[in-house]
């Protein structure tokens, strides 16, 4: 997993245009690794789910099976109340048309024009005790203030984006990535944002961080997505 190292200055956090990110839920009857963006709930290979991590209710390390299958990914995460995921999806060109394509690291033959894109996410599959702190594994990633299952539809929830484990400033963040991701919020000098619970079962906040990687051979481009998934409680 490649580190950000960002620097302080809130000018390399810059929106992302439009990217795929990953969260966890029900899929086909199975808890499953989800790749998508918007209403999109896309195929993927097997080897760019690179891990899942598992927490119980107390965030002590709980056990993860992790199926991979030709198109997606299932998981059997019977005691585990929060996972963290990462998904490295590869190297990414940009056309004379400004559109993004993949890229095999072989065929890379302009760096300038080439991002890597990164997805990590945290998903909470039931309720947890005291408060969720940042997960040393995920070097982008959105933490709530309080657990997000035990806030409803229509009711506030205020998050923080923390890249290399520090609070970041003006970095764009969706509160509904699947049916209105164009929508954003920036967080604050402190890395906080307050956001609308909007739906009453599968939300997924999403923050967007574009990281300029100059002195790498291949990529001058970092484009992370850090999503953070939940079903909000019952009203």
């Amino acid at each position: 997993m490649k580190k950000l190292l960002l620097a302080a200055s809130a000018a390399l956090i810059m929106q992302a245009s439009s990217a795929h990110g990953v969260w966890v839920t029900p899929h086909f009857g199975e808890l499953s690794v989800v790749y998508g963006m918007g209403v999109a709930d896309d195929a993927y290979e097997k080897e760019k789910l690179a891990w899942v991590n598992g927490y119980d209710e107390k965030f002590a390390t709980s056990e993860v099976v992790v199926s991979k299958k030709p198109s997606h990914s299932t998981i059997d995460a019977k005691d585990a109340a929060v996972l963290t995921v990462f998904f490295n999806n590869g190297f990414w060109e940009k056309g004379e048309n400004g559109r993004w394509k993949e890229v095999a690291e072989k065929d890379i033959s302009k760096p300038v024009d080439t991002s890597t894109s990164l997805k990590y996410n945290i998903s909470v599959l039931k309720s947890y005790q005291g408060e969720m702190k940042p997960f040393a594994e995920l070097p982008v990633q959105v933490i709530p203030e309080q657990d997000p299952s035990a806030v409803k539809q229509g009711e506030q929830l205020v998050v923080t984006v923390y890249v290399d484990g520090k609070p970041a400033a003006d970095v764009p963040v969706t509160n509904d990535y699947i049916n209105n991701f164009a929508e954003k919020q920036k967080t604050d000098k402190d890395g906080k944002v307050t956001l609308t619970v909007r739906n009453d079962a599968l939300n997924v906040i999403a923050a967007l961080v574009n990281h300029p990687t100059p002195d790498d051979a291949k990529a001058h481009l970092q484009r992370s997505v850090a999503t953070l998934s939940f079903k909000a409680a019952k009203k």
